[in-house]
């Protein structure tokens, strides 16, 4: 992983939990996500990435970061695979898979 130690070493990633797969995609953590998030904010322009209206809420923080490809193998976090969404938008998206408890 050359490329994730050349990262750290100049400060462009600051977790040791974050890396660059072969992919090349980044994976992550800490503080190199919150700094990811406010991308994504930033980008948004106030819109939701699903249904194109704007956020609410006190300063616009109605909103999730939502992997565009998710799931099991396409959960990165480059900036291309995140969107800025509503709550109710990003509930929509995944499915909610009932526990044999919630179907009696």
């Amino acid at each position: 992983m050359a490329v994730t130690k050349l990262l750290l070493d100049n400060g462009l990633l600051l977790d040791k939990r974050s890396f660059v797969s072969h992919e090349p995609h980044l994976y992550l953590k800490g503080d190199d996500i919150v700094k990811q998030r406010a991308r994504v904010a930033s980008r948004s322009g106030g819109l939701c990435g699903i249904c194109k209206k704007p956020f609410g809420g006190i300063f616009g923080y109605d909103w999730e970061m939502d992997h565009i490809h998710g799931g099991l193998t396409g959960r990165y976090d480059d900036l291309s695979n995140l969107q800025a969404v509503h709550s109710e938008c990003h509930r929509k998206r995944h499915v909610h898979i009932k526990s044999a408890k919630e179907s009696t």
